[in-house]
């Protein structure tokens, strides 16, 4: 059964992919790029040559391009070899001088390291947003000095979390956001309490500010939002889980029956030559004694 293939992609992800069944060696189509699809797409946006600094990838390796355009293989090998001669002399010359490069857009992560022999640090965008698109608040992305910003409806984002279940649940919105909004009530409401009862048995009685209550229920909103996904992580784990052994069902149930299939063919045409055979053993007996007979019989 693993080795068996159920059906086949082929096609280009930026045209039309077509999915294929090789049981009954149907098609149809599974994704397509449509003109309304093409117009969806967020438009893109180039700074001009010309206002963009001495050291930015579009200006410092025109030349390239434009030989790489022209099909100028040596000349696009000669600018290159240029701006790498360039660079090695300038990491030479900070080398000589200790002087250590300091990055304006990028951050090294410490401890970790990549290429063949892992020893390249890592360096990650500073101002990278990570979290998932949002299609209920965000409206497209923009470029403000050097940084990638986000254009919101709201100030601040609804959710900001890494996980793509906060933001794609469109189907049960309203009611995810109401069990929050009662969970987070409830944990201010007791924050409020417990906080007014220290206060209360606080030594000397002083009493402490009820801003730092609140601020203090503010706090834990974070963990409650982090607890009120919880359980639709776990169910959505689960559902997928079902759906695996589902899939796994259907398929050993198919393959049984298609070995069902086989066995009751074979048995059939076993049979049939059982009964062939006895047939022919009848014959073959009649003749024998009708033969007997003619040559022992009286005459």
């Amino acid at each position: 059964l693993g080795k068996e293939t159920l059906a086949t992609l082929d096609g280009h992800w930026d045209e039309k992919v077509m999915f294929k069944d090789k049981k009954t060696n149907t098609s149809e189509v599974l994704w397509q790029v449509t003109p309304e699809i093409k117009n969806s797409r967020l438009p893109r946006y180039t700074v001009p040559i010309d206002e963009q600094t001495e050291f930015e990838s579009a200006r410092l390796w025109q030349h390239v391009s434009h030989a790489i355009v022209r099909e100028d293989q040596i000349g696009a090998t000669e600018e290159k070899t240029k701006l790498e001669e360039a660079q090695r002399a300038g990491y030479r010359e900070r080398d000589a001088n200790g002087v250590k490069w300091v990055t304006k857009l990028f951050q090294e992560e410490p401890g970790i390291f990549i290429g063949a022999e892992a020893t390249v640090p890592k360096y990650v965008y500073k101002n990278a947003d990570e979290r998932p698109w949002d299609p209920r608040n965000d409206l497209f992305q923009y470029e403000q000095d050097y940084e990638v910003c986000t254009k919101t409806r709201h100030k601040t984002p609804m959710i900001r979390t890494q996980s793509v279940v906060s933001v794609l649940e469109v189907s049960k919105p309203e009611r995810v956001s109401s069990m929050t909004r009662r969970r987070k009530t409830r944990e201010l409401e007791v924050s409020l309490t417990r906080s007014q009862d220290s206060d209360t048995s606080t030594p000397g009685g002083a009493v402490e500010p009820k801003g730092r209550a609140a601020s203090k229920g503010s706090m834990s909103q974070m963990p409650n939002i982090q607890e009120a996904l919880k359980p639709l992580l776990e169910e959505q784990k689960k559902i997928n889980e079902r759906i695996g052994k589902l899939n796994h069902s259907i398929e050993t149930v198919l393959y049984q029956q298609k070995e069902k299939e086989g066995n009751s063919n074979i048995n059939r045409d076993l049979v049939l030559l059982v009964l062939l055979v006895v047939m022919i053993q009848a014959m073959l007996n009649w003749v024998w004694a009708e033969r007997a007979n003619r040559a022992y019989g009286p005459s």
